[in-house]
């Protein structure tokens, strides 16, 4: 049994995504639509950091219910933690069905959705580092 080489198989994956007829090229909207969905689950990740460190150490107040109902029953961390994994699963769903996603606006929506998203962190991350 010949052990696994890493480098070559991580080449020939790199050179398969790159060459001519490859899939970055061909299918430029199923790559595009799969980073756009990556982005809006790195945001929401980003976000339940953000809110638990505001929460946590800073005198911001929380003004999304279902977060406040979940923590008074399980706790801050496990609240956020289980509603962004939730949130995630959805986002996971999206991601292996975006082949699915054929038209333009659906990849307007999600631009739309990581543009307000992006925002939505942005203005949390300047309120917890104002406090």
């Amino acid at each position: 049994m010949q052990p696994i080489n890493l480098c070559k198989i991580v080449n020939a994956s790199a050179v398969r995504l790159l060459e001519p007829n490859g899939y970055w090229l061909t299918q430029p909207k199923h790559v595009v639509n799969a980073l756009l969905i990556l982005f809006f689950g790195l945001l929401h990740i980003a976000d339940g950091l953000v809110t638990y460190l505001g929460l946590s150490f800073a005198a911001v107040d929380e003004v999304n219910p279902l977060l406040n109902y979940f923590a008074g029953l399980w706790g801050l961390g496990m609240a956020i933690m289980l509603l962004k994994l939730i949130i995630l699963f959805v986002i996971t769903y999206i991601f292996i069905d975006r082949h699915a996603i054929k038209s333009r606006w659906g990849t307007a929506t999600l631009a739309w959705a990581d543009t307000f998203y992006s925002c939505v962190v942005t203005n949390n991350f300047i309120l917890v580092m104002g406090a």
